[in-house]
């Protein structure tokens, strides 16, 4: 996960009289208690251009895990979420339906971090009371378009680190270290933790090979930086915030 930035305009679909007159009949439905997961139109939040300007945002990569989100792939993910929300205690409740078509709202997620067994519904705070709220709730889940998430996550290696609870929620949340198990046992993101390893242990040669070629630590990690650490490898976050050279 990387500091990210969004592009300033909004795609058009997200603002036509398509949206306006869906979001008046979603707010309408919500005050009366019918609100449905129907009511939400994907062709209008996932509409044209608005996968393709996210993934270009994000340098073709999942806004969370950093996987590559290759051709088609990803889906286009409501930060807070639209029809309703859970924490990590079983609470629920009606989502963030006023922002279903909001830009600031839409990231693109791989289909793993989106899923019922990782974010799903959740979206926990450290200020429940505030729930709705927006500048007040504190979302305890890291929103990389508005936030360094070097200021949560750090790495040793090429597992991922809680700074702060923050930190410590959204590493669970998206498995980002592989804890979570499938029917077999088996861990339902060994292939993440895999590929960030075999990454972590490129990094790793060049900055031994440079330290051994100079000694001088600080421009070997600078090198390993400029080269791993760009926005469009995948990964990058695990070399920019890495505590274990």
């Amino acid at each position: 996960m990387i500091k990210l930035t969004k592009s300033k305009d909004a795609p058009a679909v997200l603002t036509s009289d398509d949206a306006k007159n869906s979001m008046t009949t979603i707010k309408a439905n919500a005050e009366n208690g019918n609100l449905k997961a129907t009511d939400f139109e994907s062709k209008i939040y996932d509409g044209e251009g608005v996968k393709s300007l996210l993934k270009k945002d994000q340098n073709d990569k999942c806004a969370y895990c950093e996987v590559t989100l290759a051709g088609d792939y990803g889906v286009v993910e409501h930060y807070r979420p639209k029809t309703k929300w859970k924490d990590i205690k079983g609470n629920e409740g009606l989502g963030y339906y006023w922002l279903a078509y909001d830009w600031d709202n839409l990231l693109c997620s791989c289909d793993i971090c989106n899923n019922a067994a990782n974010k799903g519904y959740l979206f926990p705070l450290s200020n429940p009371n505030k729930r709705g709220d927006t500048n007040e709730e504190q979302p305890l889940l890291i929103n990389p378009y508005k936030e360094d998430p070097g200021d949560s996550i750090e790495f040793h290696e090429h597992i991922a680190v809680h700074k702060n609870k923050k930190g410590e929620v959204t590493i669970e949340v998206f498995d980002l270290n592989g804890k979570k198990k499938d029917k077999k046992g088996e861990p339902r993101r060994r292939d993440l933790v895999e590929c960030r390893k075999n990454i972590w242990g490129q990094a790793k040669y060049l900055f031994d090979l440079l330290t051994e070629q100079s000694q001088d630590t600080q421009q070997a990690i600078d090198t390993v930086r400029e080269l791993f650490g760009k926005d469009e490898n995948m990964f990058a976050g695990m070399i920019r915030y890495q505590k274990r050279w």
